[in-house]
């Protein structure tokens, strides 16, 4: 047992060593924070001048990026002809690519007098191609184009250790071992299975749905979901067996971001019907010229 104790004691102290060790290095979060941010400008400047150039404007200049919010970068261009979405989605997708940012993103056209979405459409990794309007102009005129970031933008940690540091966690975690093997063996303990009622889960039928955690839990399985699919979702719950009418949809689920479609709404519904295909019992029903009803499979429509 003193041999235990001994390990136990040198494990630790290497394991704080290393701790200490992580604590000098520098902080890549706020590093790549500030690199991802001037890639958004810079990419967002480099669309505003490859779209002017788009409508055969060569000579005016790009004005500045404005960030009203972290995440939103807007730009306000005169265009003096008429502007194909293609080109815009084109150029959009082209250079964010080109700048290395992978997020998922929207973009929005507003008329500087009024402030109306003239144009807009969403692009993600799960449907980088449903963009609407596509083929059709949208006028010459003065418009502000938003991109709106739809992940936030703290940097991903790319941690390098010290050898120094990784030996101190492999021999700490040795020496942590050695201890545990010398303690007496107790009876193992049974872990209690876990009470989804514990994790504030919302129950319908045999489905399961935590808001906090982005996750539907159905008898096939858990499945991920999206912030806007976890939006969209609860809203529905918020009004189970009830039919909640596309506009109330779409202004609850879209308020925040001030640019969406009905397409867009028609995508999300979708994809939480295929998330949901794990239930035997929970269905999302269209009621035809009213709107949606999250219900279980024979249920009567409200």
């Amino acid at each position: 047992m003193k041999n235990g104790r001994r390990g136990w004691v040198v494990g630790l102290a290497l394991l704080v060593l290393a701790a200490a060790g992580l604590g000098f290095m520098s902080n890549p979060e706020a590093t790549e924070h500030t690199v991802s941010a001037q890639r958004r400008t810079l990419a967002l400047r480099h669309v505003g001048h490859q779209l002017l150039r788009a409508v055969g404007d060569s000579t005016t200049a790009v004005p500045p990026v404005r960030f009203p919010q972290a995440d939103v970068g807007e730009l306000t261009l005169t265009l003096p002809h008429p502007l194909m979405p293609d080109s815009l989605a084109a150029l959009v997708s082209a250079t964010l690519q080109s700048y290395q940012l992978t997020e998922a993103y929207q973009v929005g056209m507003h008329s500087c007098e009024e402030g109306l979405l003239v144009y807009g459409y969403e692009h993600s990794l799960a449907a980088p191609d449903e963009i609407s309007c596509l083929g059709r102009e949208v006028p010459m005129g003065c418009y502000t184009l938003r991109l709106t970031w739809l992940t936030p933008s703290i940097g991903r940690s790319r941690w390098t250790l010290p050898l120094w540091a990784l030996s101190g966690l492999a021999v700490g975690l040795v020496g942590l071992l050695l201890f545990r093997q010398r303690k007496p063996s107790t009876p193992a303990m049974k872990r209690a299975p876990l009470d989804v009622n514990q994790e504030e889960a919302l129950v319908l039928g045999d489905v399961h749905f935590f808001p906090q955690q982005h996750e539907l839990r159905t008898p096939k399985g858990a499945v991920e979901l999206s912030h806007k699919e976890t939006k969209v979702l609860g809203i529905l719950f918020a009004h189970l067996h009830e039919v909640v009418s596309r506009d109330q949809l779409l202004k609850e689920g879209w308020e925040d971001e001030g640019t969406y479609t009905s397409r867009s709404l028609d995508m999300f519904i979708s994809k939480l019907r295929k998330k949901l295909a794990g239930s035997a019992t929970v269905q999302i029903v269209t009621v035809r010229g009213q709107g949606y009803q999250l219900t279980e499979r024979g249920g009567s429509m409200s």
